[in-house]
């Protein structure tokens, strides 16, 4: 039987994608002219703002190519558990975030990761209400 599938490459919508590549590099440029300091020739350390946007940008890249991957039924099928995760991570930063310059809801995974919950919130409020209003054909 032959497999219908179209190809991924072929499926991509290659304007918005370059489009977001550009954004993305525009946005490290203009990282890398706020935070060098002629008096300090160490742009280029590990522990630097640019090399650590580069380090942000290429995971990024690589979990957005394993969202690609996945089966299209996968977020249909996941959407109310992955909402009601983000909702009980919501919860639990409530109780249990540490008070980072007067806000709490930062939760701190190591001393240089820390995750901000409500923008995961967003992506799962919008993906629960997505399948909710398509089971329902409103």
């Amino acid at each position: 039987m032959p497999n219908n599938k179209t190809s991924l490459w072929k499926s991509v919508d290659w304007f918005t994608i370059i489009l977001y590549m550009v954004m993305v590099t525009a946005g490290w440029i203009s990282i890398c002219g706020a935070s060098y300091d002629f008096d300090n020739p160490s742009f280029w350390e590990l522990s630097g703002r640019p090399i650590m946007q580069l380090i942000w940008i290429g995971t990024s890249v690589v979990l957005i190519f394993m969202i690609m991957m996945l089966d299209k039924n996968f977020f249909e099928t996941f959407s109310y558990p992955i909402y009601a995760l983000v909702i009980l991570l919501l919860i639990f930063t409530i109780f249990f975030a540490p008070d980072i310059k007067g806000s709490r809801s930062w939760l701190v995974i190591t001393s240089s990761i820390r995750m901000q919950p409500a923008e995961f919130a967003k992506f799962a409020t919008a993906l629960a209400l997505a399948r909710f209003m398509s089971t329902y054909e409103v």
